[in-house]
């Protein structure tokens, strides 16, 4: 890979993640990863629910009955003044998740291997750090 091609690589990469107040992600084309922060410390993978669905994602913390992260994956962007597409998928049973360190990372194998504009319909994040 030239070093032009990983320069695109990364502005890619940066463009298409983002942040919310609860967690984070990045993605490629295959995949998206998102990471998020237990506020509660000695959070272990049983005490929470994590559900990966084809176009949904759940992650809720069963003590705190807290909801860490929820939504509906994107509609597929057809084009300016075009109506919205079919909803982005996952692989949900190539996919998979982690808790370590107190943040539990989701990997997350879309099931058509392209860039999304969000992790969610209708997510408002900030812009990732430079």
């Amino acid at each position: 890979m030239g070093e032009n091609d990983a320069r695109l690589r990364k502005w890619e990469e940066q463009r298409f993640s983002g942040k919310t107040d609860t967690y984070w992600y990045t993605q490629t084309k295959e995949s998206i990863c998102v990471r998020i922060p237990m506020k509660r410390k000695g959070t272990r993978a049983k005490d929470l629910d994590i559900i990966i669905g084809n176009e949904t994602l759940k992650v809720r913390d069963r003590i705190s009955d807290t909801v860490l992260c929820e939504g509906t994956f994107p509609s597929k962007f057809l084009g300016a003044g075009k109506p919205k597409g079919p909803p982005l998928r996952v692989r949900k049973d190539d996919s998979m998740w982690t808790l370590a360190e107190d943040t539990v990372t989701l990997d997350l194998e879309k099931g058509i291997a392209e860039f999304w504009h969000s992790l969610f319909e209708g997510e408002r994040k900030e812009a990732p750090a430079s």
